[in-house]
C-alpha cells in the first residue's frame, strides 16, 4: 500500500520540482514512511474499513533559519492531497481495495534540525475500504 502512495504522490508536480536542479526547492529532498494500519470497521463479511498512517518527509538542507522553502513544499503537498481526495483521485491500490480519503492529521512541523539541516513533516491517514478476498 505504501508503494501505491509513493507512486501516487511522486504524480504531484511539486515533489517533481524537487528533482529539477533549477527550481526553488532544488535543495530539498522527499521522503515517505508508512506508520501502520488500523481497522476502523470490521464487517460480517470479513471486509474492513482501515486507516494507514503515513509520514511525508521534507529535509531541508540548510537549516530550520532558512526553512521557507521546506514549509512552503510541505503546504502546497498539502494543498494537492486534499484537492485530489476531494476530486476522488486516488492510488491504484489494486483489487480489493476502495480508496475512500485522504487525511491530514498536522501543518508541517519540525522533526529534526541541526546546523546543516532540518526534517520538516506531514503525518497524513488514508482511508480505504478493504474487501474480503
Amino acid at each position: 500500500m505504501l508503494e501505491s502512495i509513493k507512486n501516487f504522490l511522486n504524480l504531484c508536480p511539486y515533489i517533481e520540482d524537487i528533482k529539477n536542479s533549477f527550481s526553488d526547492y532544488a535543495n530539498l529532498s522527499f521522503s515517505l514512511h508508512g506508520k501502520g494500519n488500523d481497522a476502523l470497521s470490521s464487517y460480517i463479511d470479513g471486509s474492513r474499513l482501515m486507516k494507514m498512517k503515513f509520514r511525508i518527509c521534507v529535509r531541508e538542507n540548510f537549516g530550520p533559519e532558512e526553512c521557507l522553502p521546506a514549509i512552503e513544499l510541505c503546504n502546497k503537498i498539502a494543498l494537492w492531497l486534499r484537492a485530489q481526495s476531494e476530486s476522488g483521485r486516488f492510488p491504484d491500490c489494486g483489487e480489493g481495495i476502495f480508496p475512500q480519503y485522504f487525511e491530514l492529521e498536522n501543518d508541517p512541523l519540525i522533526e529534526d534540525s541541526s546546523v546543516s539541516s532540518a526534517i520538516y513533516f506531514l503525518d497524513c491517514y488514508f482511508v480505504y475500504y478493504e474487501k474480503r478476498r
